[in-house]
């Protein structure tokens, strides 16, 4: 029973693991299905897992990285994003 549940704990690591690589590779860092699962897995961090520094650490990565995106592009197309976030 206790091998069941360490493969168990093994697959659910692997599929987290793989779905963060996705979001990352997939999504723009000003995506906001990006930011959002940010910012949702920063409050699991804080709330549930009561690590505040993590939850930090999590969102000021995501804003770092959108800030930095967003400064690269021109104004008309930033206000094409701001407006239509697909």
């Amino acid at each position: 029973m206790a091998k069941l549940a360490q493969q168990a704990e093994r697959y659910k690591k692997m599929v987290q693991f793989m779905e963060k690589d996705i979001a990352a590779v997939e999504l723009a860092p000003t995506h906001h299905i990006r930011l959002g699962l940010a910012l949702n897995f920063s409050i699991f961090c804080y709330e549930i897992l009561n690590s505040p520094d993590r939850a930090y650490d999590l969102t000021k990565k995501a804003f770092d990285e959108a800030i930095a995106e967003l400064d690269t592009l021109d104004e008309e197309l930033l206000m094409m994003c701001l407006t239509n976030p697909r």
